[in-house]
């Protein structure tokens, strides 16, 4: 990081060291300032006995505010502000120091790209997503961070296009498709996590399709783009390259045949 100066006023204080000795140290007060020694603010803080009271501010290297953080003795407490490059990108509730509460993310435009809550920096019960333009894009239920329930897929202009139904981080069921025009596309024969699933673009052309099983991606798939297609093969919803995988296996453990005057006949 670039080199700052702080300045702040500091006073004596007693406290209990680890052995339980009594000992007088420095502890902050009141305000300090940060400074980069371009002259550009660094941060700005507010202490009490020590501890971070109050607004925290933090600039980058130009001066410009990223982040503005409330603090209750030592901890983040409030909502928080988070920018770049002067633009509100996220707000934040913190409780006991940790992010928990509702959580708002922005566009660069200033919509709102996401939304929903944290407990304990874990995504919980109902986040909703929107389009760049404005408009709701998804709505999807959480449990302990991950998807579960039913979640909520949306056009631009707020038709459902389809649901799918999450247990634990794993998909169960889907809903059939629902094009634009109001035609009606089969996702596959997905029932309780098993069995094949299907992948579809905003004009109803199959992008990919392959197994679940258990809820997750599992053996062969396929994928469709621009008159391509391409495979992937999945053990328990991990991309799997074999080819590759026995390619670094034999630089990293290659075989012994011996020399080629070994195996010529006499």
């Amino acid at each position: 990081n670039p080199p700052f100066v702080e300045e702040g006023a500091m006073h004596f204080e007693e406290f209990l060291d680890a052995s339980g000795q009594k000992r007088l140290d420095y502890v902050r007060t009141g305000t300090w300032k940060q400074t980069w020694l371009t002259g550009k603010p660094k941060s700005l803080e507010t202490w009490t006995n020590g501890k971070l009271n109050g607004l925290q501010t933090l600039y980058d290297t130009s001066g410009t505010v990223e982040m503005q953080v409330p603090y209750k003795q030592g901890e983040k407490s409030g909502q928080a502000k988070i920018f770049k490059a002067g633009k509100l990108i996220a707000l934040q509730e913190y409780e006991k120091d940790k992010p928990d509460g509702l959580r708002v993310e922005y566009y660069d435009n200033g919509n709102v790209e996401k939304t929903g809550n944290l407990l304990t920096n874990q995504k919980m019960g109902t986040w909703r997503m929107f389009y760049r333009l404005g408009g709701i894009a998804a709505q999807q239920e959480f449990l302990n961070d991950s998807l579960h329930g039913t979640s909520k897929y949306f056009y631009p202009n707020g038709k459902l296009k389809y649901t799918a139904l999450w247990k634990h981080g794993r998909l169960m069921n889907l809903s059939k498709l629902t094009l634009p025009d109001g035609k009606l596309i089969s996702m596959g024969e997905l029932t309780e996590g098993n069995k094949l699933a299907k992948e579809f673009n905003e004009n109803g052309e199959l992008t990919a399709q392959g197994t679940y099983r258990n809820g997750i991606k599992h053996g062969g798939w396929e994928y469709f783009q621009k008159g391509t297609r391409s495979r992937v093969v999945y053990l328990n919803g991990i991309e799997r390259n074999f080819l590759k995988e026995a390619e670094e296996e034999e630089r990293s453990h290659p075989t012994d045949l011996g020399t080629d005057s070994e195996w010529e006949t006499e």
